[in-house]
C-alpha cells in the first residue's frame, strides 16, 4: 500500500530471515521457532552437533544474526546434516515454566502436540525469508513519511539499526511503536 500512496521507501534490497518452522509428525505445529535463540537454546543437526560452533565460532547459535543462521541452516540441510532440531533440554523446568509464561503460544503448541521440551528435541526446519527490519518506509522521529498526513510504525519501516540482527528484534520495534 506503501509502494501505491507514494512515499520514499528505503532498503528494499534486504530481507530479514529466517523462520524456523517446527514440524512435528509432519505437520507444522508452530511458524517460528527464533524465540528460543536469544533465550540459550541449542540449535543441532541430525548428528546431535551444534553446527553454528563450526561457522561462527565466536558467535555460537544464541548470538549469531538471522542472515547467518539461515546460511548454516541451508548448508546443514543440502549437505544431508538434516532435519534440525532446537534444543531445551538443559533449560530445567523452571526455566521452562518461565517461558511458558513468557512465550505461551509457542511453548504451548509444542506441549499441546505432546513433545516434552525438557526430554525430547523439537524438530525445525528454516520456513522462509521475509521482509522485515532491513528496509521499508523511510519515517521520520515522530513516524512522518515524505507524503504529507501519512504515518508509519513498526516492522513496515525503515529499520535504523542494520540488516543483520538477533532474533527479538521485532520485539524491540513493536515496544518502541
Amino acid at each position: 500500500m506503501a509502494f501505491r500512496a507514494g512515499p520514499e521507501l528505503a532498503n528494499l534490497e534486504f530481507i530479514f530471515g529466517p523462520r524456523f518452522a517446527s514440524i512435528s509428525k509432519g505437520k507444522l505445529i508452530i511458524t517460528s521457532l527464533m524465540p528460543f535463540q536469544t533465550q540459550g537454546a541449542y540449535i543441532l543437526n541430525s548428528q546431535g552437533t551444534r553446527f553454528m560452533e563450526q561457522y561462527s565460532p565466536q558467535l555460537g547459535e544464541q548470538r549469531s544474526g538471522m542472515g547467518l543462521l539461515a546460511l548454516a541452516a541451508s548448508k546443514e540441510i543440502m549437505e544431508g546434516r538434516g532435519p534440525l532440531y532446537f534444543d531445551l533440554r538443559h533449560f530445567g523446568q523452571e526455566k521452562l515454566s518461565q517461558l511458558l509464561r513468557v512465550l505461551p503460544l509457542r511453548l504451548g503448541a509444542i506441549y499441546a502436540e505432546g513433545i516434552d521440551p525438557g526430554r525430547e528435541l523439537i524438530e525445525c526446519r528454516p520456513l522462509n525469508l521475509h521482509f522485515g527490519t532491513g528496509g521499508g518506509i523511510r519515517i521520520g522521529i515522530k513516524g512522518e513519511t515524505s507524503l504529507p498526513s501519512l504515518y508509519a510504525g513498526g516492522i513496515c519501516c525503515m529499520f535504523p539499526g542494520g540488516t543483520e540482527v538477533l532474533s527479538g528484534v521485532t520485539l524491540s520495534i513493536c515496544n518502541v511503536f
